[in-house]
């Protein structure tokens, strides 16, 4: 029932006797005490968690106040833009900040959330928190922070909605009371001990642990896995020199003032992200492992430093609902929760903390699970999944099996998608360089908590990757503890396309230069799943049909990657004016409704070809009255051809063009014909912690061809404008210098029309290799006996269709045709009540009909039909039922 949950709803009722009374609306709440700066609620509830909801007044906020100064490059001018949440440059709340405290106990500033499109115009701030209460009085007190007072005062605020909170939570308790408890695959000191020496890597892995504590990078928050390697290793093989180290190790973080060197309880000390998580983890495995070789002394000070942190993150946690309080698949929140769960089941029996958050934190992580896509594929492919899978494989050891592991349908599909997308590194993956050691993680972990048949094979796969690419393979504690032992024989990279439903992605590997093409054309945390994702957790890129392509595993064609800020140009996506997405010029997306992004309105996997239209036009800023904008990608499996074509409509003419950005050099061949390289491949991967023997050459070219255009066109390219991250650099530290950053130096490809219009096409194609394609009488002639046609009414030598578009495999006498509303072969006859996606095989007179609908016939004749057949994970088609048809001689 609507409101059911709601217990208060609060609001200022200015009067000419007192101009900040507050009431409740709902009579329940009687004892209201507000000023400019403080908003102060007592009432009795039960005990439980509980959730607010503040929104301003329209036009109360100055977003202007929100903005930050950033340095752009390439021309090093520094320029306003945002609004932003967090200040990166000053560590302060660039949003204003609400001081909570819950009967007398503090509990941390509130941050007002990331303003969406429609709040930023509207001057409008909201926020979304929680608390919890034990039960009887409750005095809730929200303080402006001093800083925002002249920014913002509680007469600007037009309700606060008082609900109970629904985050649930699960009990979670241990097996036994045995230590070590998780990481030890559920072995005994002496079986344990016997298994790693078996392990190929042992040696390997051990000498990693040679190097001084000072060199094991504990902490960057990054989590390379060294310290969990020494507790594991030197507590099995009994090891002193190594136990010694990790000792000194763990005692040197938990003797640290604070975790930041920043003592802001405001922001946890400014610090309130992963690299808390990591040292909780840290912390929670060196007490699992090496307690016992503390002195009483030392376990105090472990105690205590963990102790304040689990409070710390509890309450931050379950204050900040709107940024880390949900669940969700984002990699900050799990990177986060990760750590605080691993140090509540290490400090179960010390700590109350522990035991009152594990069951809070275990559901967040459990629910964020479910939230993964369901066809293995995350926009950042491992970096999301590494952090469930270093929870799970120490929580299952802690306390048994979790359904919802082993249900999993994300983790069902996880490593086939890794294999098939490893050939199309995404930007997270090119900049940490991390592409195999993660796989491997978390194959291992899929080996152990999730068996499937095909992890052993794939798992040596990314081994023998590791191996080729590096030289040698940087083994682990997952390696050794949970990855797959016996011979087998690695898999293949396969070149068969991977299509993500839920999240609207296709991934292919084409053609003999092993073109990799990964387009993005829909929501990226999944339609569905997006609507139950709070607004700052839906950070993934909006998609705008925009792609990567790599050609034999070397990046060619990129986003601008590292930037802060959302501007649409930076993509390999169509452009209108100078920028044209929702949300353009912000740093965080904000409130966007998910369903005011891209989608994928077709796609079509044949023999030869495939096909894939997105629809981009609910991505798209309002005020640019577009009516329709749409881009549709024609990929030739055999050849490696690309065909993408843009197509829009708006109310008033438009300034409009095209982008590609390539990492390498641009070069004019004449006639509407251009050779992108790829290169820099050491500056994008090498720019945290190390290049994996990656070279700035120039490596793999793509040709680009101009084949139609609707009205007089240009193409332009040089260096892009953007807004460089702290990873180059740059806008991390102030008074950083432009000329010390090392970014990556794209170039843009820029077909733009000269005029103003509002309606246009664009035809364009990609191609591995140097030979012009042809266009005659509106139709694309492909290499190696094939032909493109956009649409209309489309005929070969013994078919016929209208249809919005035909690919024609004149050799393989394979034909996929789009949206077709009539078909006809031989004299046999199909219309159709909806238009349908057809394939069709010219020798056997045969195909198969993908359609939205289990009836799509409007009348058949000559061709017998199949039943139709459901298949709603089928990897083929957009649409989810199946028919197949033979033509009756």
């Amino acid at each position: 029932m609507k409101n059911d949950d709601l217990i208060a709803f609060l609001q200022p009722v200015p009067n000419r006797f007192h101009p900040a009374e507050w009431r409740d609306a709902t009579g329940t709440v009687q004892d209201i005490t507000s000023d400019p700066e403080k908003l102060i609620i007592r009432t009795t509830l039960p005990a439980g968690m509980y959730r607010g909801v503040l929104v301003t007044q329209d036009g109360a906020f100055d977003m202007q106040s929100a903005m930050i100064r950033m340095t752009r490059a390439p021309d090093g001018e520094c320029i306003p833009f945002g609004p932003w949440d967090l200040d990166h440059l000053e560590n302060v709340m660039a949003v204003p900040m609400t001081l909570v405290t819950v009967n007398d106990r503090f509990r941390g500033g509130l941050w007002f959330s990331m303003p969406g499109p429609d709040q930023i115009a509207a001057g409008v701030l909201t926020a979304d928190f929680g608390f919890e209460h034990e039960g009887g009085e409750l005095e809730l007190v929200m303080a402006l922070s001093p800083r925002d007072q002249s920014r913002i005062s509680w007469e600007a605020i037009k309700s606060l909605a008082l609900r109970r909170d629904d985050r649930p939570t699960r009990e979670w308790k241990p097996l036994t009371s045995r230590r070590p408890r998780f990481f030890t695959a559920g072995l005994d000191r002496e079986a344990l001990a016997q298994k790693l020496r078996a392990h190929e890597g042992f040696a390997a892995a051990k000498k990693l642990l040679e190097p001084p504590v000072e060199e094991w990078k504990l902490y960057h928050g990054q989590n390379d896995g060294v310290f969990d390697l020494a507790c594991v290793m030197g507590y099995a093989i009994g090891d002193g020199e190594i136990l010694s180290k990790a000792k000194r190790a763990l005692l040197t973080l938990c003797e640290a003032t604070t975790w930041s060197g920043r003592p802001d309880p405001l922001l946890i000390g400014g610090d309130n992200d992963r690299g808390i998580g990591f040292k909780l983890s840290v912390a929670g495995v060196g007490w699992e492992f090496l307690k016992d070789i503390l002195t009483e002394q030392e376990r105090a000070v472990v105690r205590n430093k963990v102790e304040e942190y689990l409070g710390k993150m509890t309450d931050f946690t379950v204050l900040q609902r709107g940024y880390m309080g949900c669940p969700t698949p984002d990699e900050h929140s799990l990177g986060t929760w990760w750590g605080v769960g691993v140090a509540c089941m290490a400090f179960y029996d010390e700590l109350a903390i522990a035991r009152k958050a594990l069951p809070f934190f275990h559901a967040l992580m459990v629910e964020g699970l479910k939230m993964f896509s369901s066809s293995g594929k995350e926009p950042w492919a491992t970096f999301q999944p590494i952090w469930p899978a270093r929870y799970f494989a120490a929580a299952i050891e802690f306390g048994g099996h979790i359904r919802e592991v082993d249900e999993s349908p994300f983790l069902d599909h996880l490593a086939g998608a890794l294999l098939t997308c490893f050939r199309s590194p995404n930007s997270q993956e090119m900049q940490r360089g991390l592409r195999t050691v993660e796989h491997r993680v978390l194959m291992a972990f899929l080996n152990a908590f999730h068996p499937l048949p095909q992890v052993p094979s794939i798992y040596r796969a990314f081994v023998e990757e590791e191996r080729r690419q590096a030289g040698k393979v940087h083994w682990g504690m997952f390696d050794l503890l949970y990855g797959p032992t016996e011979p087998v024989s690695p898999a293949a990279f396969p070149d068969a396309p991977l299509f993500s439903r839920d999240t609207g992605d296709v991934i292919a590997t084409v053609g003999p230069k092993r073109v990799n093409i990964q387009i993005n054309g829909g929501n990226q945390t999944g339609m569905r799943n997006s609507f139950r994702l709070q607004p700052h957790n839906r950070e993934r890129a909006r998609s705008l049909g925009d792609f990567i392509l790599t050609v034999d595993g070397d990046p060619v064609l990129l986003k601008i990657q590292g930037s802060y800020g959302i501007f649409s140009a930076q993509r390999n996506a169509l452009c209108f004016e100078e920028g044209c997405l929702e949300g353009e010029g912000q740093y965080l997306h904000g409130d966007i409704p998910a369903e005011r992004s891209s989608f994928l309105r077709r796609f079509c996997l044949g023999e030869r070809f495939i096909y894939a239209d997105v629809n981009l036009t609910p991505a798209l800023q309002k005020k640019l009255k577009i009516h329709y904008a749409q881009r549709t990608f024609l990929v030739d499996r055999k050849t490696g051809v690309i065909l993408i074509h843009d197509a829009w409509k708006s109310a008033d003419p438009l300034k409009v063009g095209t982008h590609l950005h390539c990492c390498g050099q641009i070069t004019e061949q004449g006639e509407g014909r251009y050779r992108l390289t790829g290169g820099q491949a050491n500056t994008i991967a090498g720019i945290k912690f190390g290049d994996m023997g990656l070279t700035d050459d120039e490596r793999g070219e793509i040709y680009a061809q101009v084949l139609a255009v609707s009205g007089d066109w240009t193409v332009r390219w040089g260096e892009p404008h953007w807004f460089p991250s702290y990873i180059y650099g740059l806008n991390g530290v102030a008074g950083q210098k432009f000329e010390n950053a090392h970014y990556p130096k794209l170039q843009r490809w820029r077909l733009e029309l000269n005029e103003r219009v509002r309606e246009g096409e664009i035809l364009f194609a990609l191609s591995p290799e140097n030979e012009p394609l042809a266009m005659r009488d509106g139709r694309v002639i492909l290499p190696e006996g094939a032909v493109y046609v956009p649409g209309g009414e489309v005929a070969g030598d013994h078919w016929s269709c209208s249809a919005e578009a035909v690919a024609h495999d004149r050799h393989g006498r394979q034909v996929m045709s789009l949206g077709v509303t009539r078909w006809n072969s031989d004299g046999g006859e199909m219309r159709f009540k909806v238009p349908v996606d057809l394939c069709f095989d010219e020798a056997g007179k045969s195909g198969v009909i993908h359609s939205p609908t289990a009836d799509p016939l409007d009348s058949v004749s000559g061709f017998r039909m199949g039943s139709p057949v459901r298949a709603p994970n089928a990897p083929r088609s957009l649409f989810t039922t199946e028919l197949s048809f033979h033509f009756i001689a």
